[in-house]
Formats: C-alpha cells, sequence, structure tokens
C-alpha cells in the first residue's frame, strides 16, 4: 500500500509528539510560569532566559509548520484515497484499517500488542509517579513516551506483518 498514509501516519504522529516532549521540557525546565487571576479574568504568564526562549519559539515554529505539512499531506492522502479517508477530528483511532480481512487482522494483531504495553507501561507509570515526588514535567514526558511507544508498537507491527506478506506473495 505504498502512497497511503494511514500506514505512516503512526510515524507522523510520533514526530509531533517529539516535537511536544521538546516543548514540554523547555517550558518544565526552563521558565518560570505564573496563573494570575484578577478581577478581569485570569492569564498565564511565562518567563524564560534567551537560549531557553530561542529553543521554546524554534520548536513552537517547528510545530506549526510540522502540523501544516501534515495537513497539507492529509488532504492530499484524502484526495487520493477517496474511499480511504482518514478523518482527522474523531473519536475513533486512524489505526483501526478495516478495508477487508487482512486489514482488519493486522489491526487487530497491532492494537492487541499496544493494549499489552498499555496494561504493562500505566501501572508502572503511575506507580512511579506516586512513588516519588515527581516535578510534574517529568510526569508529562513520560506520559508521551508511553504514546510514543504506543505508535513505535504499532507501526513496528503493521510493518512487520506487510513484509512478511509481501515475501510470501
Amino acid at each position: 500500500m505504498k502512497g497511503d498514509m494511514r500506514f505512516t501516519l503512526p510515524l507522523w504522529q510520533m514526530g509531533s509528539i517529539f516535537i511536544l516532549l521538546v516543548l514540554t521540557l523547555v517550558i518544565g525546565f526552563s521558565s518560570e510560569t505564573t496563573f494570575v487571576t484578577s478581577e478581569d479574568g485570569y492569564y498565564f504568564e511565562m518567563n524564560m532566559g534567551h537560549i531557553s526562549g530561542i529553543i521554546f519559539s524554534s520548536a513552537l515554529l517547528i510545530l506549526v509548520v510540522y502540523i501544516v505539512m501534515m495537513s497539507v499531506n492529509i488532504y492530499r492522502h484524502n484526495k487520493r484515497y477517496p474511499t480511504r479517508k482518514i478523518k482527522t477530528f474523531t473519536f475513533k483511532p486512524q489505526e483501526y484499517i478495516e478495508d477487508d480481512e487482512f486489514f482488519d487482522e493486522i489491526t487487530k494483531r497491532a492494537t492487541k500488542k499496544v493494549y499489552s504495553y498499555y496494561s504493562f507501561v500505566l501501572p508502572l507509570l503511575v506507580g512511579v509517579a506516586l512513588g516519588g515526588m515527581w516535578h510534574r514535567t517529568i510526569i508529562l514526558v513520560g506520559i508521551l513516551l508511553v504514546a510514543l511507544g504506543q505508535y513505535w508498537i504499532y507501526y513496528s507491527t503493521i510493518r512487520k506483518m506487510f513484509k512478511d506478506a509481501g515475501e510470501e506473495e
């Protein structure tokens, strides 16, 4: 299924998670944040050093460009494959590919591995978070790393299954 973005979408999602990881680390460790409430409402204030500000601004710009590129690619995919559209706003994960029995089986195996991963790593993350007085940035980084692992497991599983299916033919 060369050119079908549904198979490379986990890589795109991993890229955005990586950029969010950089932003989370810069905000968490290099800035002073303040939440202020007043009669007019509330606002968020963030102060950071020169280098941190450059890294933050660059990462934010990269994130915006990345999201635009991803949106353009999704638009192109939907134009090219009108029966295999990627919906950007839905509660059903895009990883569920149910075109036929083969894709249904791929989805089933990959999501089964991801579920096994979550059943192990989430209690571990909660235990570590509760066991120590961790900074909230570390907990957020942990959650983003768990999400990165999810997409890697899913992508590597479907890639392996396609490679195995291609060798059999």
